[in-house]
């Protein structure tokens, strides 16, 4: 078997292990370059670590911890708060709102799966109480989390924009975005509308149902206009205020002064650190560590995948 076969077989197995497994793909993929790129292609140990993404590796460090330093003073939670109170709203623009408000919040940095755990319990908390259909909830938050996570700067939209720059197609990131974001937001406006029909057609046959206490608070809820935020305390505290400032300054300097996005969030984030604006040992902690390493693993495979023949290899079947 040559080396570009073996290196293919490699990345194939450990996606498959990564799917029925809990084992990380980037340790298994660290570990299938080192033992196919030295002792089946004859690279060296340098040559197969020269395949890890270091550029990459420090844009996913440094936004991360930018935007974990955030979420440990509570500044993102507290500003999540702070939006679905300003915004208001009732049963019919709430779901509206709620894919907004996940949509921003995942395209400013901490990605889909942070916006969505930082979304959702309000989200389902006030629709609850408003009567919106839990499920309209989920979705629209989910939509509106993966609608942003093609940003220039959230984590995924970093790894995407660096791939599409190495594969020749850089300079597209707005409109990768862009079409990212279209596309969710028309899955969530189809699911807006077949939601909202069948709420209608419930609350047509309300006056036959039996509903409670509960419900009855809810009906109170809704009566009383603009449901209120369960009575959180969305005040902002100083370092809350100046985690968002310095993470909003990040952001327009990135976009006006181009500026390396993973180098200037460790700058942004050591600022947080040094004013006590933020706790960075907690931060680091809650940094995904798991992902990184995936991202940065796979790296190193493919680095061996290519050196190795094995991307022409893998062209070539798709070809025939």
């Amino acid at each position: 078997m040559t080396p570009a076969m073996s290196s293919l077989i490699a990345l194939a197995v450990a996606v498959v292990l990564s799917c029925t497994s809990r084992i990380n793909v980037g340790v298994l993929a660290i570990a299938f370059a080192w033992l196919i790129g030295v002792y089946h292609a004859g690279m060296s140990a340098n040559a197969v670590a020269d395949g890890f993404p270091v550029s990459l590796f420090l844009t996913l460090a440094g936004v991360t911890l930018l935007f974990s330093l955030a979420e440990t003073n509570g500044a993102l939670e507290r500003a999540t708060h702070k939006l679905v109170g300003v915004a208001g709203g009732g049963r019919r623009t709430l779901p509206i709102l709620f894919f907004l408000i996940a949509g921003a919040v995942s395209s400013v940095g901490p990605g889909a799966i942070s916006a969505v755990a930082l979304v959702v319990p309000l989200a389902m908390s006030i629709g609850t109480r408003a009567g919106v259909p839990r499920i309209l909830t989920a979705l629209m938050v989910a939509n509106g989390a993966n609608a942003g996570n093609l940003s220039p700067f959230s984590a995924v939209g970093v790894i995407a924009n660096t791939k599409m720059a190495e594969a020749g197609l850089g300079g597209n990131e707005v409109k990768v975005w862009f079409a990212n974001f279209a596309a969710h937001a028309i899955i969530a406006l189809a699911a807006y509308i077949i939601f909202s029909r069948t709420e209608a057609r419930d609350l047509d046959h309300v006056d036959h149902i039996d509903h409670g206490a509960v419900d009855g608070s809810v009906m109170a809820a809704n009566s009383a206009g603009t449901p209120r935020i369960g009575g959180a305390d969305a005040t902002l505290n100083r370092h809350q205020m100046i985690s968002l400032v310095v993470i909003g300054s990040w952001i327009v300097a990135v976009v006006s002064f181009r500026l390396n996005v993973g180098l200037a969030a460790f700058g942004a984030a050591a600022l947080i650190a040094l004013v006590g604006a933020g706790d960075e040992t907690a931060a680091v902690k809650k940094m995904p560590w798991g992902v990184i390493l995936m991202v940065c693993g796979i790296s190193v495979l493919i680095g061996v995948l290519e050196k190795s023949g094995g991307m022409d290899l893998f062209t070539t079947l798709l070809a025939k």
